[in-house]
């Protein structure tokens, strides 16, 4: 609605209203001249002119008042026709109607208005507008009635109205109202609530999020189930490879053991033929020169110096025939039993290093098998040889025990390990070596493992289960025995 005509309409209706009145001036004297000739018969004539004149005109007045009485009361019909169409437009509009002053006061407000509000209408005429406003909205306010009387023209906002406890959005629309030669003073403010708009819009934003996410997680999905194919794929060729690792490990520790076993019958072989061929001949060699010895007595200056120095010759070659005899197999391992094989490799250990061994044994121990005795008589043996060349330890801890389990075999020392130029070289020399050990026990069915603790030395353990704990190898129950794994030089069972 343009509030701004508002001058012209009442102008125009001014004049109109003076039009009215001269065309029904013209319509009573034309009644009157109606009368006078229907009653013109009957009314006596006078000459008195002023009379005539005076009841003309009080004729003609009372036929306007008539005629006015007439005009007025439809004016009244049409006048309560448009209040009724003004109180329907106006109070009952969707929207809120207000007139404001420059200070935000309210001057009129209709009834949708006050329902927005829930308060009645009579309570808000001259409270000001702000007070039914957020905080922030409240400045908008003031900037909205600012701009609007400076004539910057048709205004609009958007302010947060407070209804009790509850906060609902709405649209400011104004306009001035502006009297013909004055200064504006009020102005026509449009209030519409947009509440269910900002839902609807809130709902849309969501309702785009959603889709937006849904098409997200459309695409994850797409990329998960194609990791997932791409994931079974590699694990059933991990799974493959696995298999073949299996099988190519299980045919490498059994070629391992087939050389291990087969070079412990080399060295077997070897020590006996040293020791019954060699050393043999090398006896008869003594004894002959004993012979030539008594029959060239005294017969030649120096002849029993030079037989003493052969036979010192020949001894010392004896002495090392032994030692490679006891390095590759001691017959007295065969002869008297893994303790006092030990015992005497221990004191030729010592004479070549200057490091003690203190042994400890269980006479139970000489019940295992020999292939056992012999796997741990060569753990012994490479297990001193690694102490003498990566450590400097003076005393080295040997103790045998047995129970109903099986033999224990611990070798602990407390040394510091020596210097290597070539660490990584010493430290995969060193794994290899325990590997070995290991292997060579997990031939008899023993394990193998190193315990080590910062200050607190390191001990090799190994242990043999006896023979009735020993899985049968042939049965399809057996658990297959763990394998060492190498972690850092030491050697640890793969649970």
């Amino acid at each position: 609605m343009d509030f701004s005509a508002r001058p012209a309409l009442k102008s125009s209706a001014a004049a109109g209203a003076g039009m009215l009145q001269h065309a029904m001036r013209r319509k009573a004297e034309a009644r009157l001249r109606k009368r006078q000739h229907r009653r013109s018969k009957d009314v006596i004539p006078t000459s008195h002119a002023d009379s005539l004149r005076l009841l003309h005109e009080l004729q003609v007045h009372q036929i306007e008042l008539e005629m006015q009485n007439t005009e007025l009361q439809d004016a009244r019909d049409r006048t309560d026709r448009l209040l009724e169409k003004y109180t329907d437009l106006y109070d009952f509009a969707p929207v809120g109607y207000l007139t404001l002053d420059s200070q935000g006061r309210i001057q009129e407000v209709n009834l949708a208005w006050a329902s927005l509000l829930g308060t009645e209408r009579s309570r808000l005429i001259n409270q000001r507008l702000a007070r039914h406003l957020t905080s922030e909205s409240q400045t908008d306010l003031v900037g909205f009635l600012a701009r609007l009387f400076s004539g910057s023209g048709k205004q609009a906002c958007e302010v947060s109205v407070v209804k009790g406890a509850s906060v609902y959005s709405a649209n400011l629309h104004g306009e001035l109202l502006v009297a013909s030669g004055e200064q504006p003073k009020t102005c026509r403010v449009v209030l519409s609530d947009i509440s269910a708009h900002k839902k609807a819009e809130a709902a849309q934003h969501r309702l785009a999020a959603l889709a937006a996410s849904i098409l997200t997680l459309e695409h994850e999905i797409a990329q998960h189930k194609e990791t997932e194919g791409t994931l079974r794929k590699s694990r059933r060729r991990h799974i493959n490879l696995l298999a073949r690792s299996r099988q190519m490990q299980e045919l490498l520790r059994s070629y391992s053991h087939q050389v291990l076993s087969a070079q412990d019958d080399e060295h077997r072989q070897i020590s006996r033929e040293l020791y019954a061929v060699i050393s043999q001949s090398l006896a008869g060699i003594i004894l002959h020169l004993e012979t030539i010895k008594q029959k060239g007595a005294g017969k030649t200056r120096g002849f029993d110096g030079k037989i003493n120095g052969m036979k010192r010759i020949v001894e010392d070659s004896m002495e090392i025939v032994d030692r490679f005899s006891r390095k590759f197999h001691p017959t007295a391992l065969d002869d008297l039993g893994l303790i006092p094989a030990v015992r005497a490799y221990a004191q030729s250990f010592f004479t070549q290093t200057r490091i003690a061994v203190r042994l400890e044994a269980d006479s139970e121990v000489e019940r295992v098998s020999l292939d056992q005795k012999t796997a741990l008589y060569h753990v012994v043996q490479e297990a001193l040889t690694n102490l003498a060349r990566h450590t400097r330890t003076k005393l080295v801890r040997l103790e045998f025990s047995h129970t109903d389990l099986g033999t224990r075999m611990k070798i602990s020392y407390d040394g510091i390990s020596a210097r290597s130029p070539n660490r990584s070289r010493a430290s995969r020399t060193k794994e290899l070596e325990l590997l070995a050990m290991s292997e060579r026990l997990e031939m008899v069915g023993g394990s193998f493992r190193v315990e080590s603790s910062k200050g607190g030395g390191t001990t090799l353990i190994a242990n043999i289960p006896s023979t009735r704990t020993l899985p049968d190898a042939s049965s399809p129950t057996s658990e297959r025995r763990p394998r060492p794994v190498l972690r850092s030089g030491r050697v640890a069972a793969a649970r």
